[in-house]
C-alpha cells in the first residue's frame, strides 16, 4: 500500500537554515549567560570580587571551547580581551593592555602556533600523506 510518496507530519513546513542559525545563536549565547549567572552568585567569602568575576569568565571561555560557537582561538582572545576591558586583572588601564598583550612576547606561544600553523598546512595540503607514500615506496620505513 505504499505509495513510495514521503508524508511529511509536520503541521508547518520547516524553512532551510533557521534551525541552524537558531542553534548557532544558541551555541553562542550559553557561554556568556553561563558566565554571568555564575557571577551574579554571591561571592564565596575570603575572596575578591575581581578573582570571582575572573572565575565566572574562565568557566564562561570553557563553556564556549566546548560549543565552539566561533573558532577556539577567537574564544581565547575574546576571553583575554574581556578580561582587560573589565579591569579583572589590572586595575589600571594601561597595566591591563600590558598583561593581555604579554603572552604574545612569549617565544614558545609563537613556537606552539608554528607547529600548529604547519600541521593545518600538512593536513590541507596532503603533504605529510605524500611524504609518508614516498617513504614507504622508496623504502625508508622500517
Amino acid at each position: 500500500m505504499n505509495s513510495g510518496a514521503v508524508v511529511s507530519r509536520a503541521t508547518e513546513p520547516v524553512k532551510p537554515g533557521n534551525s541552524n542559525r537558531t542553534r548557532a545563536i544558541l551555541r553562542g549565547l550559553v557561554p556568556v549567560l553561563v558566565a554571568v549567572a555564575i557571577a551574579l552568585l554571591p561571592v564565596p567569602t575570603n575572596l575578591k570580587a575581581n578573582a570571582w568575576y575572573y572565575f565566572a569568565l574562565f568557566i564562561g571561555v570553557i563553556v564556549g571551547l566546548m560549543l565552539e560557537p566561533i573558532p577556539p582561538a577567537a574564544i581565547g582572545l575574546v576571553g583575554v580581551v574581556a578580561a582587560g576591558v573589565l579591569g579583572l586583572v589590572e586595575p589600571k588601564p594601561s597595566d591591563a593592555i600590558r598583561w593581555a598583550l604579554s603572552g604574545f612576547s612569549n617565544s614558545s606561544v609563537w613556537l606552539i602556533f608554528a607547529a600548529f600553523m604547519f600541521s593545518l598546512g600538512y593536513e590541507k595540503t596532503g603533504l605529510g600523506r605524500r611524504v609518508g607514500l614516498q617513504s614507504r615506496e622508496t623504502g625508508l620505513q622500517r
